[in-house]
């Protein structure tokens, strides 16, 4: 079971003579962080636009009637935005973000996705990301196929690994990585459950691509999202426990990397 310490990255102390590391200390293709007000765009509480700090561009955007909604303080002192509820239909929640330009530049390429989030409860279905098209390798989705089954997939050539079940909310972190030509890794928590499969197939399109949705205007995702790094390229393991370390310590949930990752006893420092 997940226990948070309650440290804050930004309280966090570095364990060497430089300062803290962050994603703004490698090149992504996509960078979300709901702690950073300064990129989120409200209506009251209703999140319209969410800013990508990667400096691409890939602004995310509400283009219906439904926003998420950001919320204060939130975890471990931080903001974050808050997705969806649970009306009994596949249909459910309170919108997404659009993100579609980001989305195609994740085509034919290897790519990387990492995230700081809380699901809200065991759905079947509860992706944090997803496209616009119900066709095989036409649209990148991860999240939960299930109570128990995280994954990573294309619509097609999925690779899923078996987590607990949802008890209570607890923020976790998770990792989707495509080595193109090579294979696909689903990590959660930094390694506590990993799968690596061996899968030849990129993307060949990904239209439509959104945060806080499986495809379409279906199947939206049932919790919050606290910050996402996307790459357009396959990390090395060292850029890779940078960010898993960074949003563990940042977020709260240090306590649930594995006893071997690198950052387990402290936060990564430049």
């Amino acid at each position: 079971m997940f226990i948070s310490t309650g440290v804050s990255l930004l309280g966090a102390q570095p364990s060497g003579g430089g300062g803290l590391w962050t994603p703004a200390d490698i090149t992504t293709y996509g960078w979300y962080d709901a702690s950073d007000a300064s990129t989120i765009t409200l209506s009251g509480t209703d999140v319209t636009a969410w800013d990508d700090k990667s400096g691409n561009g890939f602004t995310a955007t509400q283009t219906g009637s439904d926003n998420p909604t950001y919320a204060t303080a939130l975890v471990n002192g931080l903001n974050s935005v808050e997705f969806g509820n649970d009306d009994g239909t596949s249909a459910r929640g309170f919108g997404f973000l659009d993100t579609a330009n980001l989305g195609l530049g994740l085509v034919a390429s290897s790519y990387a996705f990492f995230a700081s989030y809380a699901r809200y409860a065991g759905l079947t279905i509860n992706h944090l990301i997803g496209g616009g098209v119900g066709s095989t390798n036409k649209n990148l989705h991860c999240g939960y196929d299930n109570n128990t089954q995280l994954r990573i997939a294309q619509f097609g050539n999925d690779t899923s690994v078996l987590v607990p079940g949802y008890t209570t909310t607890q923020d976790a972190i998770v990792t989707g990585l495509n080595d193109s030509g090579i294979d696909k890794i689903i990590r959660d928590n930094g390694g506590l459950y990993e799968t690596i499969r061996a899968n030849s197939n990129d993307l060949s399109d990904n239209q439509g691509f959104a945060i806080g949705r499986f495809i379409n205007n279906s199947f939206l995702f049932k919790g919050r999202i606290n910050e996402m790094v996307f790459l357009n390229s396959f990390p090395s393991t060292s850029d890779r426990d940078k960010i898993e370390g960074y949003l563990a310590w940042k977020w709260g949930t240090e306590a649930s990397l594995p006893v071997t990752h690198p950052y387990k006893s402290a936060a990564p420092t430049t």
